[in-house]
């Protein structure tokens, strides 16, 4: 209820862009066009904007065990 706009982002380790949602309640299932990544850690990405206007960002790693 306080979040006006929402983007997170899912990156390879070279910057390759692997996910992308604007949906709060849409994780990403660790996979790439229906196929299973290989275990790894892949950076995240996230910006919101608070219903104040405000921009938050949010950077840092994820490692997908399979």
């Amino acid at each position: 209820e306080y979040i006006a706009t929402y983007d997170m982002y899912i990156f390879d380790r070279w910057g390759m862009k692997l996910f992308h949602s604007t949906d709060l309640y849409q994780g990403w299932d660790g996979t790439v066009n229906g196929r299973i990544c290989q275990e790894d850690t892949y950076v995240y990405l996230i910006n919101v904007t608070d219903n104040l206007g405000k921009k938050h960002s949010y950077l840092g790693k994820v490692t997908l065990i399979k």
